[in-house]
């Protein structure tokens, strides 16, 4: 389960992360805007006026989201996960193809 509006994520996933402590899969937050982090350095997001998915510098971004919307980051959180051991299905010669239902 995840909420759909930022305003309700922000809420949902209470581990706070400081900019400094940022690592993958982490989520950096903005009013009615959300961006992945895809390592130390980089993240993901849905771009509006380029009207895309773009993968761009954290720092960047936030001076640009800043800049050209006035947003500053509301937060920073962790995503702890639940599941603690992601089965290997790698065995499966034509992963990812395979049709787990036969």
């Amino acid at each position: 389960f995840c909420p759909r509006d930022t305003k309700d994520q922000i809420k949902y996933f209470k581990k706070k992360i400081e900019l400094k402590n940022i690592k993958k899969n982490d989520l950096i937050f903005w009013k009615g805007h959300v961006a992945i982090v895809i390592s130390k350095s980089k993240l993901i997001h849905a771009y509006g006026p380029a009207k895309k998915t773009v993968i761009t510098s954290i720092g960047a971004t936030i001076n640009k989201i800043y800049k050209t919307a006035g947003l500053k980051v509301l937060g920073i959180r962790r995503i702890i996960w639940l599941l603690t051991h992601v089965p290997d299905y790698s065995y499966y010669s034509d992963y990812p193809n395979h049709n787990f239902l036969h």
